[in-house]
Order: structure tokens, then C-alpha cells, then sequence
């Protein structure tokens, strides 16, 4: 369904958006997670072989532009979608 098509969800790491992570990654998607939480984005790493992580702030405006520089080993081009569900400001 999501064939091509690459998501980036910031906040990714645990709940909510790592449920959606999954369940793009699930849709054939090409996802990259975001979160500051190094511990949460190896497990995810370890046990969703279909999910890129990237360590970023997302209260950091460098961090915010980090995941849409970067292309990742899994041969995805730019983002499709991107789904912010880390707050922005602190």
C-alpha cells in the first residue's frame, strides 16, 4: 500500500508513535523514528528490522532538520509524510 513512500515519526521510540511507526512499516513503508532516548531507539532497532532510528531533539531546531537531510540505509529517497508527535518546545 505505502510502497515507496517514506515516514519520518518524531517521537517514535515508545507509544503512540511507535505504534504508527509500525503500522506504516507494516504498509510497506520505508519509516524513520526520531527521540532523544538512545535505550528506547536500540530496542527498537534491534526488534523492527523495517524501522530506521535517528537520535534528534525534536526541540532543537538543527535536530528538526536533521532526519529530512539524511538518507539512511535502507535506500529511501525524501520523505513522504512526516508525523510530529514529540513536543516541539519545552
Amino acid at each position: 500500500m505505502l510502497t515507496d513512500k517514506v515516514v519520518i515519526v518524531t517521537g517514535g521510540g515508545a507509544g503512540i508513535g511507535l505504534a504508527a511507526a509500525r503500522a506504516f512499516a507494516a504498509a510497506d513503508a520505508k519509516v524513520l523514528i526520531t527521540g532523544r532516548r538512545v535505550q528506547q531507539l536500540d530496542e527498537v532497532a534491534v526488534n523492527e528490522p523495517n524501522i530506521a532510528t535517528l537520535i534528534a531533539d525534536a526541540s532543537d531546531p538543527a535536530a528538526r532538520r536533521a532526519p529530512s537531510q539524511r538518507r539512511w540505509s535502507c535506500g529511501a529517497g525524501w520523505m513522504s509524510s512526516s508525523i510530529t508527535l514529540a513536543p516541539v518546545f519545552r
